[in-house]
Order: structure tokens, then C-alpha cells, then sequence
């Protein structure tokens, strides 16, 4: 969970981010409301809502924490995303 933890960190660090990235923002961009619900589903250890699913939003946050770049493919464009 501690990674989980770093996500919110970061997401509220660069609220922008995770307003602008996530499938959950869209609906509630409350991160509040996104960090209890993400909380309380993998406590409940049942499949997550697709909506919680990696996205590239977590790829940027993680790339931002761990000063790191993630180059990402994509096969249908056949194009490379640099995070």
C-alpha cells in the first residue's frame, strides 16, 4: 500500500495531474473522494472498478517520484508516449 500512498502524494502534489489524467477525475475530482474509494477497494481485496486501473496518469505520477522516464508503445499507432 505504501506505493498506493506515494500516488496520492504525488497526485496532490500535481493536482493538475490527476484532474486532468484520470478516468475518475472526470467524474469526481475530488482526490479526497478518489483516495478513500481506492483505499476501501483494495482493503476489500475484490477486483477494482475498472476506473481505479493503471493509467497513464500513475505512470506520470510514479515518473515524477521516482525521477525516472517510462517509454510507453502503443501498438495501434504504432507511436512511442515518453512519460
Amino acid at each position: 500500500m505504501e506505493t498506493t500512498e506515494d500516488l496520492f502524494k504525488t497526485f496532490a502534489a500535481n493536482l493538475q495531474l490527476f484532474v486532468q489524467q484520470t478516468e475518475f477525475a472526470k467524474r469526481n475530482c475530488n482526490l479526497s473522494v478518489y483516495q478513500n474509494q481506492m483505499r476501501r477497494a483494495i482493503v476489500s481485496r475484490h477486483s477494482l472498478d475498472t476506473i481505479f486501473w493503471f493509467e497513464d496518469s500513475h505512470l506520470i505520477a510514479f515518473a515524477l517520484l521516482y525521477d525516472i522516464t517510462v517509454f510507453v508503445y502503443d501498438s495501434v499507432n504504432k507511436t512511442m508516449c515518453v512519460h
